[in-house]
């Protein structure tokens, strides 16, 4: 398997400055659907 560069110039900007700014976590918890997942993995988590 092969690591293939990405070229930054050849995505878009927003996606750039948000992934710069915010942990994966922080971009996911925008949506309030996604809390709801975050939160119920937690808890399976906790339980095992």
């Amino acid at each position: 398997m092969k690591f293939t560069p990405v070229n930054v110039d050849l995505l878009p900007l927003d996606l750039l400055s948000d992934s710069q700014n915010k942990t994966i976590h922080e971009l996911l918890s925008h949506n309030e659907s996604c809390k709801f997942i975050i939160k119920h993995i937690k808890k399976i988590i906790i339980l095992r």
